[in-house]
């Protein structure tokens, strides 16, 4: 039986079937190498074997370098320099422009194009064609799928292990794993999580029931576990049972919060007596609350730079609340920050590689002005700070920080969360790109290096329900399958409750310090079942809810003065 003739332009429009032997003949093997020849006499060429390059491709590179197995189909344009790694495709009237490399194992569907280049136009009284090009090179990574009609502009890096639907424009960085489409391209989810058709879990409502009864039961011993009796400040709350570095006014202040969503106090102390332990550490001068076990505190207060003594703005500040007391003195550190020296100070924070910290900085710097605002001067203007967060939000992310190669989007939503808690959800302010902000939550959220199984922690969990619960006051945009995370990650969360003991800040077996039961990790886990709860429209069922640090109340309106 003979054997099916070649189509002699099958390799220019399918050239995975180069060089098969069913498909191609020693003639066209030997054609396509003198092609190659010829090529390399044009421009600079590193070619590996079983190299494929249509002659119907218009090639005018500096420089062109394909790993082995992969190739250049017909009508593809290529400029400058490309660099492709092993087992890649380009398929039919594709473009690369500019600088573009690729790793190895990516398929590039037809009339994707690859825009490494861009007009300068700037200068409105100069034509556009005179005022030259620039170039940012472009950079895919290995084992990534590009669908058809996609546009990658200058400056983008892709990740490995991607998926680019048809259509997309690439405009920003894709991190790794992501699932990416839309114009501009969004990322959707991450391909490490699988969909579980959005079928809510039956008996939900009964295990938040139970659970919320268990703590109510149970709160009064827990706390007692980590009483202590200091030599100089008397009877307080350590984070962790024998553990001595793990004493701070924060501690106290944990405990207070965990008996308060349950209508109580603690029982160490009188109110009166907590009251008074709490403002002794406040200093006259600056308004901070320095912490008598931690030295850190003293470090440059006047820049709001201590994070312990910073943060006393919310633990004790709250503490103080909730004790029907406030402050004993105003707030007199916010004076260094006028409206131009604070727009500066927003300026310089490390929104690009560390937007936890950023975030961080208002949220203490908001609620020291809360706590002013509201004690002591009713007219303290808040307009420089919102105006600044309106005016630097990401249109695109809905973020004020960014994602990073290594740690994709946590350092940002981390940061989005400690930031929007202080000042949009405390002040009652609406988030200004809820729907975009959501995309890059939940695009965080399917990262199973930090919400994988064992690998949850109480602070990387707050930082992504706050926000879905924030936003969800806004919108009901992609509602349905944030719930179906929400009610699979609290579900697991119910089932890590110890007896008697509470919650460790890590959900993790084992004995390690983090993982051990603590009131930081209490109080917060108990916040974070309320939050996804009352996102899910059942919190009521469990006969709580978090006050202080983490309370769902709008602490002042903006609008009050």
């Amino acid at each position: 039986m003979n054997q099916p003739a070649v189509h002699p332009l099958n390799h220019d429009y399918n050239p995975w079937t180069y060089p098969a032997p069913e498909h191609t003949t020693p003639e066209q093997i030997e054609a396509q190498l003198q092609y190659q020849r010829e090529l390399a006499e044009r421009c600079d060429t590193h070619f590996s074997s079983d190299v494929f390059i249509s002659s119907l491709a218009a090639l005018f590179c500096q420089s062109l370098t394909l790993g082995e197995n992969s190739y250049i189909a017909a009508y593809c344009y290529v400029t400058d320099t490309l660099v492709m790694g092993s087992n890649c495709s380009m398929n039919v009237h594709c473009v690369s422009r500019g600088g573009v490399q690729i790793g190895n194992d990516v398929r590039i569907g037809a009339y994707s194009a690859f825009i490494a280049v861009n007009h300068r136009f700037d200068d409105t009284a100069v034509p556009i064609r005179r005022q030259g090009i620039e170039e940012k090179p472009i950079r895919i990574g290995d084992n990534v799928w590009i669908g058809s009609n996609v546009t990658i502009l200058p400056g983008v890096s892709v990740g490995s292990h991607v998926v680019i639907g048809a259509g997309a424009v690439v405009t920003r960085d894709v991190p790794e794993y992501s699932i990416a489409a839309g114009n501009p391209a969004r990322v959707i989810r991450d391909r490490r999580i699988k969909k579980t058709g959005g079928v809510a879990t039956p008996g939900l409502e009964e295990e938040i029931t139970s659970f919320g009864k268990k703590a109510a039961e149970q709160w009064q011993d827990i706390i007692g576990r980590f009483e202590f009796d200091d030599p100089k400040m008397g009877p307080c709350y350590q984070g962790k049972v024998g553990i001595r570095n793990d004493r701070s006014l924060r501690r106290t202040a944990d405990a207070i919060e965990i008996a308060a969503m349950f209508g109580s106090l603690p029982p160490l102390r009188s109110r009166e007596e907590f009251t008074e332990f709490f403002q002794q550490f406040q200093d006259p001068v600056t308004g901070i609350f320095f912490d008598p076990w931690v030295d850190e505190s003293r470090e440059e207060p006047e820049q709001l730079e201590s994070r312990t003594a910073a943060y006393n703005f919310l633990s004790v500040g709250y503490a103080l609340e909730l004790l029907d007391a406030r402050p004993l003195h105003p707030i007199s550190i916010l004076s260094h920050l006028p409206p131009q020296r604070l727009i500066d100070k927003l300026n310089s924070l490390p929104w690009h590689d560390t937007a936890w910290g950023a975030g961080a900085w208002i949220d203490h710097y908001a609620t020291a002005v809360y706590l002013q605002k509201k004690h002591f001067q009713p007219d303290f203007a808040l307009e420089t700070l919102f105006g600044w967060l309106q005016l630097h939000a990401d249109s695109f992310s809905g973020m004020w920080g960014r994602p990073l190669p290594d740690k994709g989007w946590l350092q940002a939503v981390n940061g989005f969360y400690r930031m929007t808690r202080g000042a949009h959800a405390q002040f009652g302010i609406p988030l200004p790109h809820p729907e975009r902000a959501i995309d890059t939550i939940l695009a965080h959220a399917n990262d199973i290096r930090y919400f994988g199984e064992n690998r949850q922690n109480a602070c990387n969990m707050l930082d992504v329900i706050h926000p879905l619960w924030l936003c969800a006051k806004q919108t009901d945009y992609r509602k349905a399958e944030a719930s179906e995370w929400v009610r699979e990650q609290l579900r697991m969360i119910l089932k890590k409750w110890r007896e008697g003991e509470g919650f460790g800040f890590i959900l993790k077996p084992g004995d390690a310090p983090q993982a051990q039961a603590s009131l930081q990790g209490t109080e917060m886990w108990l916040s974070i079942i309320f939050l996804m709860g009352d996102y899910l429209g059942i919190g009521s069922l469990l006969g709580y809810q978090p006050q202080g640090v983490h309370r769902i109340k709008i602490a002042l309106p903006l609008q009050q003065g």
